[in-house]
């Protein structure tokens, strides 16, 4: 359950499903701004940036950064976003948002939140908020997929990359099929609507065409035991030449952990970091 929840953006390790949240508090000696933002969802979402003030800016997606309610979750989720801001701070400047894990009272119709077109506006109304223009977007699972959406609808990305979801043949169908069983299991779940209503607006989206369209610097990385319901590393080995000839980059990050390991910090930076470093020199003046 905690991969496949990753993978609706629930981000079971990672956030609690009640009450109300809260900033982290240890010492954030990088921390450059803070703010917060009107979304579509209804609740601001709240914003940090970190690092070089002088660095390319970089967009830290989902899961990255969560503020959380459940004190068991706070030294994980704290212990991820120090260390990719150790990883990465020193030569980037680093956006990161609490979007979509936000809480509280919702306005606006049921069925229009969360949806692909709502959740790419979200995005650059964040990245404006925080006087970020062009930015490189990261994302792992649920926001892998969403940064990938965002590129292929703004040119405000200027490099890419998809962790933890296939950038080619994503499960966008089991997606909805499988969150809409889930919700009928769990009615009391209102959030979960949220990711149907995700999912459901990418039913009829062509996959290929615009994956093919991107041509800004772009990786796409799965964990070696991805292997499972979906088989996230199969399918990527499989597209792996059709992503070459579409000039993208592909790579395998191994954690032991399986799906939620290829987050971790340790596992997923020192590939973003030689991704970037190749890259963001050459669309950043």
């Amino acid at each position: 359950m905690i991969r496949r929840e990753f993978l609706f953006g629930l981000g079971a390790l990672l956030i609690s499903h009640a009450g109300t949240t809260q900033q982290d508090q240890t010492q954030q000696t990088s921390l450059l701004s803070k703010g917060f933002v009107k979304t579509t969802l209804g609740p601001d979402a709240y914003f940090e940036v970190h690092g070089n003030s002088k660095g390319p800016n970089l967009f830290l997606g989902s899961p990255v950064f969560s503020r959380v309610a459940n004190p068991a979750h706070v030294k994980l989720q704290t212990e991820i976003k120090e260390g990719y801001i150790k990883h990465l701070g020193g030569g980037y400047r680093l956006l990161m948002s609490d979007y979509s894990h936000l809480q509280g009272k919702e306005t606006g119709p049921e069925e229009t939140r969360l949806t692909v077109e709502n959740v790419c506006k979200d995005y650059l109304a964040i990245a404006d908020a925080a006087k970020v223009d062009s930015f490189a977007a990261v994302g792992y699972s649920w926001g892998g997929n969403a940064v990938l959406q965002l590129a292929t609808r703004s040119p405000r990305v200027i490099a890419l990359v998809v962790g933890g979801w296939p950038a080619l043949d994503g499960p966008y169908k089991y997606m909805l099929e499988f969150i809409q069983e889930l919700h009928k299991q769990n009615p009391d779940r209102a959030e979960m609507v949220h990711y149907i209503n995700y999912y459901r607006s990418l039913q009829d989206w062509p996959q290929k065409s615009e994956v093919a369209k991107l041509t800004c610097p772009r990786l796409n990385f799965v964990d070696t035991a991805d292997n499972d319901d979906t088989n996230f590393i199969a399918t990527l080995r499989k597209n792996a030449d059709a992503l070459h000839k579409m000039g993208w980059e592909t790579a395998e990050v191994t954690s032991g952990a399986g799906h939620a390991g290829g987050l971790m910090p340790d596992v997923a930076c020192p590939l973003i970091g030689s991704f970037l470093a190749r890259h963001m020199k050459k669309t950043s003046a």
